[in-house]
C-alpha cells in the first residue's frame, strides 16, 4: 500500500512547546493528532514551520528532540512549501 504525503503545521506545537501560556486547546488537539499519526505506518509526515521560526534555537531544540527528530521538516514561508509540494507530486507523477 503506498504511504500518504502529509503536510503538518506545526506553528502551534512550536509556540507551545516554548511558552507554557500558549498551550490552549488547540494546542493539546494539535499534539494528539500529530502523536496518533506518527503512529500509523501508512503516513509519510513532514513537519512544516513559518518563516519566522527559521534558524531560531526553538526550532533547532525541537528538531533534536526524541519525538520529533524522525521527521522532516519544511519552512512554510518564501515559496519552500510550495517548491516542497511541487517536488513531492512530480515524483508521484512518475512513479504511477
Amino acid at each position: 500500500m503506498n504511504r500518504i504525503n502529509i503536510v503538518f503545521d506545526i506553528k502551534v506545537l512550536i509556540d507551545g512547546l516554548f511558552d507554557n501560556e500558549n498551550r490552549v486547546g488547540v494546542y493539546f488537539v494539535a499534539w494528539n493528532i500529530l502523536n496518533f499519526m506518527k503512529k500509523n505506518k501508512h503516513f509519510c509526515i513532514t513537519l512544516a514551520y513559518p518563516l519566522e521560526h527559521k534558524n531560531t534555537a526553538s526550532l533547532n531544540i525541537l528538531k533534536k528532540d526524541i519525538f520529533f527528530s524522525c521527521f522532516m521538516f519544511v519552512c512554510s514561508g518564501a515559496g519552500e512549501l510550495k517548491s516542497f509540494l511541487i517536488e513531492k507530486i512530480n515524483k508521484h507523477k512518475k512513479n504511477k
